[in-house]
């Protein structure tokens, strides 16, 4: 069940002046003001056909393609305790099929994921460039909240969460020293919420919402049934703001219409406007089908790293890897996930050996059966290439910390 808080103002001068059109599962509401009203069985009728008129109106302007384009684009999605598992666990589900909308490369999207409770855990930073396996892999991973529980538990911290936000879209790498984001690189961000923020700090995230609208960042706010200006001041246009009655129920239905208004900021062709907030609908191209390379053979899932495919008689049956691992292909076995080269992005150079991390100094690769097991020098020591131990920084010829 999902709803257009501001965004159904295409719809104004269908009905009235003062109404907007709330579409749930079973029922539609309209929103006067502040007034909520279930409207009689004639009036849900005429809503819905006026509803199919304006949506026959936008058929002819869906594309059937991935949108492209040069932006990194940040999801924060709420996991504490206080969110039970039904309304976070579809995130997986949503959260896999809203990235397949978009062109995943060097070039065009890059995405960065965060969960969030009492603290903020970046989950996954823009940069380096994840391609959409990695990248789904990295959703099924922050679906897996078990593995976080020491910084979820406890209340949401929304503020937190904008905060790391920003400072993934000023350091999309999370590298030091600084590395600035790709140039000319459109910003956008996801804000999902449950629930209300304590009444002491939503002029807290308020504040830290504005300071996404002094840098240019589009975002939007996304909630289960909120209240409260933070929620609205979250977002940068009218058009962005969302609700769902209850995720398990409305992120299928809010799919479409989030996936088109990202891609339709991506490419920026059609304007948006108070009175049209989705006047192009997009749909992803599918991804070809799984086939059985043999009849018994066991294999990575080509879109998810975090579940394989058995084959029974030519028959592909997708199976998940246990908490915390994911499937690696070298070994045909789930593994740690640290271990696998989908997710560390990292392959040994030789065989067996001790060599540096291609992206970290203090960091170094222990490659044994051509497995790489990073590990990390001692505080204020970096890993000497021609010694092969952890050194004191000015012995060490490397670039970058």
């Amino acid at each position: 069940m999902f709803s257009f808080v501001y965004s159904c103002h295409y719809l104004y001068r269908l009905i009235s002046k003062r109404s907007c059109i709330h579409l749930l599962t079973h029922n539609i509401i309209v929103f006067q003001r502040s007034n909520i009203l279930i409207v009689s069985e004639n009036r849900v009728k005429m809503l819905f056909t006026l509803f199919a008129i304006v949506s026959s109106l936008v058929i002819f302007n869906k594309v059937h393609a991935d949108c492209g384009g040069k932006a990194d684009i940040i999801f924060a999605i709420p996991g504490n305790n206080e969110i039970p598992g039904e309304e976070f666990f579809p995130f997986e589900r949503f959260l896999t099929m809203l990235v397949d909308y978009f062109k995943i490369d060097r070039d065009n999207v890059n995405i960065g994921l965060i969960l969030y409770g009492r603290e903020p855990v970046a989950i996954s930073w823009p940069q380096p460039m994840k391609d959409q396996t990695q990248t789904n892999t990295r959703i099924s991973l922050l679906a897996e909240r078990e593995l976080y529980n020491g910084k979820l538990k406890g209340r949401a911290d929304v503020k937190g969460a904008l905060n790391l936000m920003r400072q993934m879209f000023r350091n999309p790498s999370g590298y030091h020293p600084l590395q600035l984001s790709r140039p000319e690189t459109k910003k956008i961000g996801v804000m999902f919420t449950y629930g209300s923020v304590q009444t002491n700090i939503s002029q807290d995230v308020i504040t830290a919402a504005n300071q996404f609208k002094e840098a240019g960042i589009e975002m939007y706010s996304v909630g289960n049934m909120p209240n409260g200006e933070w929620y609205s001041e979250i977002a940068s246009h009218k058009c962005k703001i969302l609700s769902v009655e209850s995720y398990s129920e409305g992120l299928k239905g809010l799919l479409p219409y989030i996936g088109s208004s990202i891609c339709t900021a991506i490419e920026d062709v059609v304007n948006v406007t108070d009175d049209n907030c989705f006047p192009k609908f997009w749909k992803p191209s599918p991804n070809p089908p799984v086939t059985c390379p043999s009849l018994n053979a066991i294999f990575q899932d080509p879109y998810n790293c975090a579940y394989l495919f058995k084959c029974d008689m030519n028959i592909p049956v997708r199976e998940r890897c246990p908490t915390g691992m994911l499937f690696d292909n070298s070994i045909k076995a789930c593994n740690h996930k640290d271990a696998v080269p989908c997710y560390s992005m990292i392959t040994c150079p030789n065989h067996t050996g001790l060599f540096p991390h291609p992206e970290a100094c203090n960091k170094f690769l222990n490659c044994f059966d051509n497995i790489p097991y990073v590990q990390k020098c001692p505080s204020n020591l970096y890993f000497n290439n021609e010694t092969k131990i952890c050194d004191e920084e000015y012995k060490v010829n490397c670039t970058f910390h």
